[in-house]
């Protein structure tokens, strides 16, 4: 079990959302136009721009082929994309990018392993790895590259203690992996509330992962049942990107524990978001289908809970990847349709 909790920490609770700020950060790097270039991709990705996105890191590889962001976010855009709208993976393209960005990273802290941002290439590179390892169930390998990733962070840190940037992974990895060994916790020193104020800071500090911070706080308040605080760190961020997919699952699952009408309505957003565009996959409207219809059983609405049921294929139309994609899902949606029709 410890081996399939890096993925969920160091990036997005789920599998598919990797979104960063974008606003002017007070933390920025120290060429104005990499910034320029970074905090243009970062916002088109939080807009499911995918296409844009790989033009802006494109030309930032090209202009800047030393420093290893263009490769890094040209990778996590194939990942988002590819995960947002297809099926599968191009796997050789997005390792090659890893590959060469964290290769890059080595050359630069062979010649400065002092520079902050030298540890931030590498820390970045390594943690992508460890993020893709984990979508193919590469528990291993992931952990190994998660940890990795870590020690470069930490690295920025005690380098320099207002590089926020690197906050924000150490504060989502102090408090997951708290939880996820918290029936150990004769081994493991209880770090939750450390990860907590560590996230608080890359939010509050305005680094170019402050969304993807609170995206992290925003889970860790689901899980922990604190609905209210979790909807005060999301509303900032559901006004300053008020069509963005990514926030409005967050929005969606929040709104299940005290207004279930409420939170069909925003998966009915999502739903009709993915039917207007041409790329989406079937897993997803599979997805909103499904809690749509769980949403609606829980009101006593039974009639308008087998409607939505009834447009979920049957598992023998799936394709071999959409079952898996959609894993354990598939027992519920069954469980749900045997409740509906009882």
């Amino acid at each position: 079990m410890i081996f399939n909790f890096w993925y969920k920490i160091f990036f997005w609770r789920g599998l598919l959302f990797f979104s960063l700020s974008i606003s002017l950060s007070a933390q920025q790097h120290p060429i104005p136009e990499v910034h320029r270039l970074i905090s243009t991709g970062l916002n088109q990705l939080i807009k499911q721009d995918f296409e844009n996105v790989q033009k802006t890191f494109t030309e930032l590889d090209r202009r800047f082929p030393d420093i290893p962001l263009g490769k890094i976010f040209l990778a996590a855009n194939l990942i988002t994309k590819e995960y947002e709208l297809n099926m599968g993976y191009s796997d050789a393209v997005i390792f090659k990018y890893l590959n060469d960005a964290a290769v890059q990273s080595d050359i630069l802290l062979n010649n400065n392993e002092n520079d902050v941002w030298n540890n931030y290439y590498k820390g970045l590179a390594e943690g992508f790895q460890a993020y893709y390892y984990g979508l193919h169930n590469s528990w291993v390998k992931a952990f190994s590259s998660g940890l990795s990733a870590k020690k470069y962070f930490n690295r920025c840190i005690e380098i320099d203690p207002k590089f926020y940037d690197a906050y924000m992974a150490i504060g989502a990895y102090k408090y997951w992996k708290s939880e996820k060994t918290r029936d150990f916790s004769w081994l493991f020193k209880d770090e939750r509330e450390e990860g907590i104020a560590m996230l608080r800071m890359a939010i509050q500090n305005q680094t170019y992962h402050s969304s993807l911070a609170v995206h992290n706080l925003v889970w860790i308040y689901i899980h922990k049942k604190e609905f209210a605080a979790a909807l005060s760190e999301l509303e900032p961020m559901l006004k300053q990107y008020p069509s963005s997919r990514f926030f409005k699952w967050d929005l969606a699952r929040i709104l299940e524990e005290s207004d279930r009408a409420g939170a069909i309505l925003v998966y009915r957003e999502i739903l009709d978001s993915y039917k207007n565009d041409s790329r989406a996959n079937r897993c997803n409207e599979i997805t909103l289908n499904y809690l749509i219809a769980k949403n609606y059983y829980a009101l006593g609405n039974k009639v308008k809970a087998n409607e939505y049921f009834k447009l979920i294929p049957p598992k023998s139309n799936l394709t071999t990847l959409e079952v898996e994609r959609l894993g354990k899902r598939l027992d519920r949606i069954e469980t749900l349709g045997i409740n509906i029709n009882q």
